[in-house]
């Protein structure tokens, strides 16, 4: 009988041949070594395939499986399928851990009830080695390396930033709700990670920075897609998340938090579009997604954050804004016609001469009315 190991680590792998050896050696590195790890090569058109092939035959606990390209969503759920682990993470192809990350990361599972345990991040610099912090992926004043319920977090969603690398799960929860990531070209994450975490009993935090995030030297990672045009993709996720949240008849204890987090994403999405694009946005929100979403007529108190329940009636009310912008910059335009008119005629020559020849006039009228 063949040793079914303790944790799975699921890899997407697409084009990453100058990132591998990094990511193979933080992985030989690991203080906890009863896990597998499932390469999915994803199409691969350089070296990668071959460089994952010949890690596989140096160490036994690697294994490797080739699709022709269908994204790191497809490559992900490939690996799901494969995993045999008690315990599940999915990282991505350009980034590292932390020797002691599935040591640490490991341990809260001991308690039965915990279902997902998250680490802290930093970014990982290429152009300069520099390591820092990712303060905005967890909430600080979440608690931290001690298990709660997620349901006690009001605003968990928004807490914890949905990305899927600094997470790990009880593989027993995402085979019970037949979770899986959404094939779309961004936000495929989203749903999954919430879901999981909605359905863990419990979740513990850990304060360590375990999890590195490769960037480039100009700011993005080979592995992010998250593009201002694919704005449609982060609504897909959040109606598959409302959808699962339902489904595992847990709605009713993270409607509030669904709710507050659908409205942090549409207004996140708004700002940072731009122009015409943000009007789309907006026009789709009124028209479509607010009420899809079920964002609309709760209490005050119901919205946790001021800006984002003015965002709403903002965006309500866009088109009679419009109106209002349209009526001041005509306004303007007219304004700007007439000094240019204005402008024309005081420098006309018969006006030089009518100026010159009322000079008189003028000073006896301005004596007079002394």
């Amino acid at each position: 009988m063949s040793h079914v190991p303790y944790i799975s680590i699921v890899v997407p792998v697409y084009n990453s041949e100058a990132y591998l050896p990094d990511l193979f050696s933080s992985l030989e590195n690991q203080t906890f070594e009863d896990y597998e790890v499932i390469f999915v090569d994803d199409g691969s058109t350089d070296r990668s395939l071959s460089l994952l092939e010949s890690f596989s035959q140096e160490d036994q606990r690697a294994s490797v499986i080739h699709q022709e390209n269908a994204g790191g969503a497809a490559a992900r759920n490939r690996g799901i399928d494969h995993a045999k682990g008690e315990l599940m993470i999915c990282i991505d192809s350009d980034d590292t851990l932390s020797p002691a990350l599935l040591e640490h990361m490991a341990l809260p599972f001991e308690n039965p009830d915990v279902g997902m345990v998250i680490s802290y991040i930093d970014t990982y610099y290429e152009d300069t080695g520099e390591y820092r912090s990712m303060p905005w992926a967890i909430n600080v004043d979440l608690t931290t390396n001690i298990a709660f319920s997620p349901s006690s977090a009001i605003d968990l969603f928004r807490d914890v930033i949905g990305y899927i690398g600094n997470k790990m799960i009880r593989r027993s929860i995402v085979e019970k709700h037949n979770l899986r990531f959404q094939t779309i070209r961004s936000h495929d994450d989203l749903s999954f990670v919430y879901a999981a975490m909605a359905a863990s009993p419990k979740i513990v935090i850990l304060d360590e920075e375990l999890y590195h995030y490769r960037r480039r030297s100009n700011g993005s990672s080979i592995t992010d897609t998250t593009m201002i045009d694919l704005y449609e993709c982060a609504f897909i996720a959040l109606f598959d998340l409302k959808s699962k949240l339902i489904a595992m008849n847990i709605w009713p204890d993270f409607a509030q938090t669904f709710t507050n987090y659908a409205l942090y994403m549409c207004k996140w999405k708004v700002d940072i579009a731009s122009g015409n694009k943000a009007d789309e946005i907006r026009k789709r929100l009124r028209d479509e997604w607010f009420r899809k979403l079920d964002l609309l007529g709760f209490p005050r108190s119901y919205y946790l954050h001021s800006e984002e329940f003015a965002f709403i009636g903002e965006t309500l009310d866009y088109e009679n804004q419009n109106a209002c912008k349209e009526e001041i910059r005509r306004l303007k335009n007219e304004v700007k016609k007439l000094k240019t008119q204005n402008n024309r005629i005081r420098s006309s020559h018969s006006f030089r001469v009518g100026h010159m020849l009322t000079t008189i006039p003028r000073a006896l009228r301005r004596i007079a009315n002394k």
